[in-house]
């Protein structure tokens, strides 16, 4: 009896022995297969990164040149012009009541700007000068802290 106790006990320790060195012989290639896959992934998620940051990029320079073009050529005259233009603005809209006669105040003084420099700049710097002009005549202050 003692030999098959001993013969049992060696049978547990060599199936349990198997079937470990079994796990270990299926589980290491998953493993690195894994680890393949997951060095793939994180390849493709830094090369989607790098698409996304050039893309800012370039149309972060795009914005950039364009604002250049329209800021280059300007005149005192020009800049004065629009800095006038808000003052009109915001003179004008101080005692206009309903939010219609302001904006309707703002278009008549923008088609009044645009037909003043269509003569001296272009397309482009028009609608920068038009922006500019938005941003000014929307604030509170806008253009009562400018000098006259």
């Amino acid at each position: 009896m003692e030999q098959f106790k001993r013969g049992l006990n060696q049978f547990w320790v060599g199936a349990v022995f198997g079937l470990c060195l079994a796990i270990s012989l299926v589980l290491l290639p998953v493993a690195i297969i894994m680890s393949n896959i997951n060095d793939v992934l994180k390849i493709h998620e830094i090369s989607v990164l790098v698409d996304k940051v050039s893309t800012v990029f370039d149309k972060s320079e795009q914005a950039i040149s364009n604002a250049k073009a329209a800021l280059t050529d300007f005149d005192n005259d020009v800049v004065m012009a629009m800095l006038t233009a808000v003052q009109s603005y915001q003179q004008q809209s101080q005692p206009l009541l309903s939010a219609e006669q302001k904006q309707a105040l703002k278009a008549q003084i923008k088609e009044q700007l645009v037909t003043q420099l269509e003569s001296k700049l272009n397309e482009q710097q028009i609608t920068f000068i038009l922006s500019v002009f938005e941003k000014l005549a929307n604030t509170k202050k806008g253009a009562q802290s400018l000098p006259n």
